[in-house]
């Protein structure tokens, strides 16, 4: 009896995250739907619109279980002991609001970024982090306005959603029975797993699987900000330490090669040392056929 109120009284423990899912969700939605009147011409041309929207309820599930796992694998930790909760409730809540707002703010500044590179953010938008002078003083200089406005609309979004969360975290009036986290937190966490793969193929969910039309920005659309920012860090560890090489080829062969590419002949050079013709050699061989 004791076990079975004790798996009822998880749901009030699960709250909190039931709520943040749910404003994540209706936060990328509305996103996606200004996205979508901003640029309907380029989305009605590709003959994406509904892929976009379905789709799009997919990559955010994907980003909502990716945010809900962690505190999910940590129920038992903060569930079983009412002082352990008291610590988890602080933690949970700054958790909860410090996401929210970065998946707010990855998504108000998606229009300035298509603006510019005509995709939402991706790799571009942290390689230059390593120079935070310079971003700051550029972003500053010619995204004021901008700012401004996403933090008038993230502030205002965080009082929305300290008003509907807060409740939800209030401290339980008893702790979980053992037994209980050790029933629900699996399945909880292979739910979380399962919206984060979003298929039970061997390859999980991934951009191809929305690069439908000629129109890449479309094709993002059907993403979130948030999913193409972590993809894009995701994909770092294949890139070979160093940035991009150059792979081995022949001096030979890439002599030929660039002499092909750029006179359609394979006649010898003049000189191997430079394998593209000069201006002046050019000339001579011009002056010598007339």
């Amino acid at each position: 009896m004791r076990l079975h109120r004790s798996i009822a009284d998880t749901f009030i423990y699960l709250r909190p995250l039931a709520v943040f899912a749910a404003a994540v969700l209706v936060a990328l939605c509305v996103a996606r739907i200004g996205l979508v009147l901003w640029q309907y011409d380029r989305v009605r041309a590709a003959d994406m619109l509904g892929t976009v929207f379905v789709q799009g309820l997919r990559f955010d599930l994907i980003v909502v279980g990716f945010l809900t796992v962690i505190p999910t694998l940590l129920l038992w930790v903060f569930a079983t002991s009412r002082t352990m909760a008291r610590i988890g409730n602080r933690m949970l809540r700054g958790y909860l609001v410090t996401t929210f707002a970065a998946v707010l703010f990855l998504e108000l500044a998606t229009p300035s970024f298509i603006n510019q590179y005509d995709a939402r953010p991706n790799s571009i938008f942290f390689e230059y982090l390593i120079y935070p002078k310079e971003v700051a003083s550029t972003m500053l200089a010619g995204y004021s306005y901008q700012f401004l406005g996403a933090f008038a609309v993230i502030a205002l979004a965080l009082v929305s959603l300290r008003r509907v969360l807060w409740p939800s975290l209030r401290s339980p009036e008893r702790a979980l029975h053992v037994a209980a986290v050790l029933v629900v937190t699996p399945v909880l966490a292979a739910l979380c797993v399962l919206a984060m793969r979003s298929t039970l193929d061997h390859r999980a969910a991934n951009p191809s699987m929305v690069a439908r039309s000629r129109d890449p920005m479309v094709n993002d659309l059907a993403m979130n900000s948030t999913y193409s920012v972590l993809y894009a860090l995701a994909e770092l560890r294949h890139e070979p330490e160093g940035g991009f090489r150059y792979g081995t080829m022949p001096a030979d062969e890439a002599t030929a090669r660039v002499q092909t590419a750029s006179s359609g002949s394979t006649a010898p050079l003049v000189s191997s040392r430079a394998p593209v013709p000069s201006r002046t050699t050019t000339l001579r061989r011009l002056r010598t056929k007339s």
